[in-house]
């Protein structure tokens, strides 16, 4: 009886264990991948507004 209690608490730690670090490894990903995203649309953002000003300028030298 003692030891199949024992052997049940370390099952359930080493379980506990494995699952929190595939946890934590899934969320680092996770995390790692949104960063990369907002990153290009950040880089996509500044491309584009390069483009609007771009733009803006051509369309003055047009107009006067």
């Amino acid at each position: 009886m003692r030891f199949t209690k024992h052997l049940k608490e370390k099952l359930e730690k080493e379980y506990r264990e494995r699952y929190e670090k595939e946890f934590r490894e899934r969320y680092d990903k996770d995390c790692q991948q949104q960063r990369q995203q907002h990153q290009q649309d950040a880089d996509l953002i500044a491309t584009l507004k390069a483009e609007i000003e771009r733009l803006r300028k051509l369309l003055a030298q047009q107009s006067s």
